[in-house]
């Protein structure tokens, strides 16, 4: 979500409080493409 940061500080607590909701449930990521595939378009 966008936000206003009056100070680094400020932006640096909403950051933390972010990433501190995000992992409260965290999921794996589950890849849908094959290493090979990805490697290809790397290329």
């Amino acid at each position: 979500r966008r936000g206003v940061f009056k100070s680094v500080p400020e932006l640096t607590t909403a950051i933390e409080q972010y990433v501190a909701h995000h992992n409260a449930n965290p999921k794996p990521f589950i890849w849908t493409a094959t290493a090979r595939d990805i490697l290809q378009k790397v290329r």
